[in-house]
């Protein structure tokens, strides 16, 4: 046993984000632009994707120039860890993680049917939710920063109203995001006469967020449309960055 100082304690450089939002609000923008922004600052990500080619198309027009991998199935993934367990990646980007979820299904099921409500469907639905969190966990190990995307979904609750979650199996939400440091709704939004890249960190009602870091936030964080996004983001996630008093 030994006593600790918290005073000499200092903030982890590293984090796994999640970030969520309604389509076309620009997570892979923001993911390409992070991952370019560590190969002009001498890192060296992976972008790992399982959109396909709208994913390509946006990161060839941001001018994304570092390495990509597609996947298609938990076996792939399992590839991934594997080739780049020793690599030295800084970063790693997952696009999205709903792509995970679905190789899950795919890997107990065979994708040709949804599992039953039996005892047999049970484990099933067990299995499929532990191949899922197994594949996103070793991903995150590949490197000090994880970044995965995932679409939101907006389902209305009796007493409560609508609630914005990101789109999981069911309990999945919570439970996936929890295993994560940050999660962020992300949005575009008006602040004054332009339009802005929002993400939210802060607490929000019937918003699932998370901020596991220190200087809580209590508004949105403004992202800048180029690669410096992601320095101001790694900044409040590390404490050197605080929030402006209003």
């Amino acid at each position: 046993m030994k006593k600790v100082d918290l005073s000499t304690i200092k903030p982890f450089d590293m984090a796994s984000v999640l970030l969520y939002s309604l389509p076309n609000a620009g997570k892979t923008h923001l993911m390409g632009q992070a991952a370019q922004y560590e190969v002009e600052h001498g890192g060296k990500p992976l972008y790992v994707v399982t959109d396909g080619e709208p994913s390509f198309n946006t990161l060839k027009g941001i001018g994304y120039t570092g390495e990509i991998v597609a996947v298609t199935s938990i076996d792939d993934c399992d590839e991934v860890v594997k080739q780049y367990a020793k690599a030295g990646l800084t970063l790693v980007v997952l696009d999205s993680l709903m792509g995970i979820v679905d190789f899950s299904f795919k890997a107990v099921t065979g994708g040709t049917r949804t599992p039953t409500l039996d005892k047999k469907g049970a484990k099933e639905w067990s299995e499929i939710k532990f191949q899922a969190r197994r594949s996103i966990n070793a991903l995150k190990k590949l490197a000090p920063y994880f970044i995965a995307a995932c679409h939101a979904m907006t389902t209305n609750q009796e007493g409560i109203g609508y609630v914005v979650n990101p789109a999981m199996i069911g309990q999945d939400a919570v439970l996936i995001a929890g295993r994560f440091d940050y999660v962020g709704f992300m949005e575009t939004g008006r602040i004054g006469a332009r339009v802005a890249r929002l993400v939210h960190f802060e607490r929000m009602n019937n918003t699932l967020t998370r901020w596991n870091g220190v200087n809580r936030l209590t508004k949105a964080i403004e992202i800048p449309d180029d690669v410096n996004g992601w320095e101001l983001l790694r900044g409040y996630f590390t404490g050197e960055l605080k929030e402006k008093k209003a």
